[in-house]
């Protein structure tokens, strides 16, 4: 945004939607704008609690080049950019922003092409991991691209108190523990159950057998039987 006096946003083929600057990091390199009036139909991506080396990430965003092979100016979902790749490492970069302190971000082989900048960078679970923010490719190289980890994003809107969406729990791993969960209380319920019959088994054994001889009073004779 810097140097710009105006901002407009497209969405889904609507717009211009004219936005305003809510805060800036120079030193994060991240911007948060704000819509003049309310968009319909629009969810928040959630955020990652965390990335890690290996994980599968996919970069989406409007690169200038793209636009270029086209010609014409994307502005739809179905036209936005989706390229994909690894988390090669976690980084503390220097080289993000102002430079006044070195910046946690995530190095990836996802390409990252001009205009891809401020895009989020997404898991498999469709959770933010990152903002989209750097490459290598014009120094000769490939596959070393950036992205301001999402620890920066979140620390950087709870410092300017700006709500966000937080990516909830493995859906999975809810359902493992709801399973395991039920699994303990039907073997308890089995248990219970189990004891229960044996305790009525035995009481069944117990009235079958003879009732038992009165017992004899401390001092009596000894009674004999037979001749």
């Amino acid at each position: 945004v810097e140097g710009c006096s105006a901002y407009e946003l497209y969405y889904d083929g609507n717009g211009p939607v004219e936005l305003e600057i809510v805060a800036v990091s120079e030193t994060q390199d991240l911007c948060v704008l704000r819509a003049g009036r309310k968009l319909k139909g629009l969810k928040p991506l959630p955020l990652a609690n965390g990335v890690s080396s290996g994980e599968a990430v996919y970069a989406l965003g409007y690169p200038g080049a793209a636009d270029e092979l086209s010609l014409q100016m994307m502005t739809t979902k179905e036209e936005m950019t989706v390229s994909n790749g690894i988390v090669s490492a976690i980084q503390d970069a220097g080289g993000v922003g102002n430079g006044s302190r070195r910046v946690k971000l995530v190095q990836t082989n996802t390409d990252i092409s001009h205009g891809n900048s401020g895009g989020p960078m997404l898991n498999e679970k469709g959770q933010v991991v990152g903002v989209s923010t750097l490459s290598m490719n014009d120094f000769s190289v490939s596959g070393i691209n950036g992205a301001v980890h999402v620890d920066e994003v979140r620390s950087f809107l709870d410092v300017q108190g700006i709500r966000y969406q937080k990516g909830g729990a493995d859906l999975l791993l809810l359902i493992l523990v709801i399973v395991l969960a039920l699994a303990a209380a039907a073997l308890v319920t089995l248990f219970v159950v189990l004891r229960r019959r044996e305790s009525r088994a035995a009481a069944a054994r117990g009235q079958a057998f003879p009732a038992p001889q009165a017992a004899v009073p401390v001092g009596a004779p000894p009674v004999w039987s037979g001749t």
